[in-house]
Formats: structure tokens, C-alpha cells, sequence
């Protein structure tokens, strides 16, 4: 997989530049990791400066004061939260660049991202690992056989990213 783009982002900051608030895609392809709004780039850093992922979910409360001013008493019924997922680009220089995808929680965020992650050799990290501890082999070769498992992978996929971790 090439290149995935997921809606409803922005770039939050890092060492790439100060966050935008601006709505972009944030977008994974073969020259690196950014948001894109329009023409231009926030916060890309490049695939060869990338050393791992992680993606958090977090739910972020709402007013529901202009639901009920507009709707009245149906306005209590509306949603008062809404799920985001934070997302991290560890960098191998020690900073990190952060993003959030704000219409979806981290369960949904992950699984369309995977393949390109694992395409490009990007480890996926999780509190573990984003504190400085590194995922083992078997950690790494036991997510593997679980895309392998979904359908995620083929055969070959799975051998040769089997291979390359051992």
C-alpha cells in the first residue's frame, strides 16, 4: 500500500513546525507523514525520519447548549461527546510530531493505517514502547500473525515481514 488518507485532521505540532488549525487529511505515502490541506503540507515529516506510531482514543465533551437553544427539548437527546484519536510520530532524532483525527476513535483510525506501516517497516507503539522501551520480536511477529489471520496480509507478506524481524 502506497498511500492512506484519513479525513478530519489536523496537525497539532513538533519539531516540523507550530500546529494549524485548519482541517486537512492526514496522509501517509511514500515521501513521508502530514496533513494536507489544500496544496500545501502541515507538519510532514519524512518516512526515512520516522521510528514508530502510537494512536490514543479520548473522548472530548460537548455543549449542548445551542442543541437545546435550536432544538429545544430534543436538543438534550443529541450526543454531549465526541471521540478523537491522537496520533504520534515518534521521530528517530527523540522529538515527536502530533496529529488528531477528529471524528474517529483510534479502533477505527489503526486498521486502515496498518498495511501501510507495516509495508514501510513503521513499528506501531504502544505506552510501552513511546516510553522508551522497545517492542519485542515476538510482540511485532504476534501482530503480524493477527493481520495474517483478518485476511491483512498474504502469505508472502507475512513470510517475508516474518523474515525481516528475525
Amino acid at each position: 500500500m502506497s498511500r492512506v488518507e484519513i479525513r478530519n485532521a489536523v496537525f497539532l505540532g513538533g519539531p516540523t513546525g507550530k500546529g494549524k488549525w485548519s482541517a486537512g487529511r492526514l496522509c501517509f505515502n511514500d515521501r513521508g507523514i502530514g496533513v494536507r490541506v489544500m496544496k500545501s503540507w502541515r507538519g510532514f515529516v519524512p518516512l526515512e525520519d520516522v521510528a514508530g506510531i502510537s494512536f490514543d482514543s479520548e473522548t472530548v465533551g460537548r455543549s449542548r447548549v445551542l442543541d437545546v437553544m435550536t432544538l429545544g427539548v430534543l436538543g438534550f437527546a443529541t450526543k454531549s461527546s465526541s471521540t478523537k484519536c491522537p496520533v504520534t510520530v515518534f521521530l528517530k532524532s527523540g522529538g515527536a510530531s502530533f496529529y488528531r483525527v477528529g471524528d474517529r476513535p483510534a479502533s477505527k483510525v489503526q486498521p486502515v493505517v496498518q498495511p501501510y506501516l507495516l509495508a514501510h517497516g513503521i513499528p506501531i507503539l504502544d505506552g510501552r514502547a513511546a516510553a522508551g522501551v522497545a517492542p519485542s520480536a515476538a510482540d511485532e511477529i504476534a501482530k503480524l500473525a493477527e493481520l495474517h489471520r483478518s485476511g491483512a496480509l498474504t502469505d508472502d507478506e507475512f513470510a517475508a515481514h516474518k523474515a525481516r524481524l528475525l
